[in-house]
């Protein structure tokens, strides 16, 4: 028994086992969901099993991924935000990306992470730069090449917002849902009658949680389904497309960093209407008389307001 044991354990039988050094996270990411990115999405993948079959020091843990996101705000993204509570806990302690644009494209954040990641013993690999954060020079370079991601990024994000705008003016807006109408702006006639129903009962005296009541009470579903609010009323109420008229440009994005969106005035940009852009749910008269009324009931409960606190 022992010289079987002895014969099997002998150097010339053992094969050598790599040694694992580093535990592997993958980053990829596409920014849209459109078909024609799912081959970027699966060269991504491609590449990771190629660097670990070049690698064999390296230990896959998992392929982080975020799919349709954008690159310039790390909280929106799970599958980022996912990798980076792995790195803290010490699950994995490299991360490979293809590229700086695919990680982030906001110099300020790349940094951030990096180096909070780095005091927790996290390093990091973006094979397009050639940048090891394991070596020397490796801030100096990711400093550089992150403002130039970012850069690119404005300057897509303008030449977006160029296109949208100049469609506005010619009198184009992308299409959103909306109850009552089909895409294009189809009357939907299975929803339009209760749009109907909530202009009528408005304008003859009805309050907004009355109509809200009766709408319950018939089990008729709200636009996202489940119980109607007051405020989802109003909001239908104010809504001029009930009427014919499109307005577009209602809303601008402050920049490409933070997507934040702020109501246009038309002080900076201006508002584009459209009348009888298409076929109004509501006339038009009627629209306007509800329209008196939302700013009267307004008016009134301002007042009753500031006599209370009188």
């Amino acid at each position: 028994m022992a010289e079987i044991q002895e014969d099997i354990l002998s150097p010339g039988n053992m094969k050598p086992i790599p040694e694992i050094r580093w535990k592997v996270g993958f980053y990829i990411r596409v920014s849209t969901d459109r078909t024609d990115q799912q081959n970027s999405f699966e060269n991504q993948r491609q590449a990771c099993s190629l660097t670990l079959k070049q690698h064999p020091e390296y230990r896959l843990v998992k392929i982080f991924q975020d799919e349709g996101l954008s690159g310039t705000q790390a909280r929106k993204r799970p599958g980022f935000m996912s990798m980076v509570k792995a790195a803290e806990r010490g699950r994995i302690d490299l991360i490979i990306t293809k590229s700086l644009s695919r990680f982030s494209r906001n110099t300020l954040e790349s940094l951030q992470f990096v180096r909070k990641l780095r005091e927790k013993g996290c390093h990091f690999i973006f094979e397009r730069e050639n940048i090891d954060t394991r070596q020397e020079l490796s801030e100096f370079l990711l400093t550089l090449f992150s403002a130039f991601s970012q850069e690119e990024s404005r300057s897509i994000s303008e030449n977006t917002k160029v296109g949208i705008r100049m469609n506005f003016r010619l009198g184009k807006a992308r299409w959103c849902p909306l109850y009552g109408y089909r895409k294009g702006y189809q009357i939907d006639e299975a929803e339009a009658w209760v749009v109907r129903e909530i202009f009528g009962r408005y304008e003859r005296g009805e309050s907004l949680s009355q109509i809200r009541d009766y709408l319950e009470q018939r089990g008729i579903p709200s636009p996202r389904g489940g119980a109607w609010r007051s405020g989802q009323l109003q909001q239908m109420l104010r809504n001029s497309k009930y009427a014919g008229e499109l307005i577009m440009q209602k809303f601008y994005t402050k920049d490409h960093l933070s997507h934040l969106p702020i109501k246009n005035d038309g002080s900076l940009l201006p508002l584009h209407r459209v009348r009888d852009h298409h076929l109004p749910i509501i006339p038009r008269e009627q629209f306007d008389r509800v329209q008196e009324l939302l700013s009267l009931h307004r008016w009134n409960a301002k007042k009753s307001n500031v006599a209370k606190e009188a």
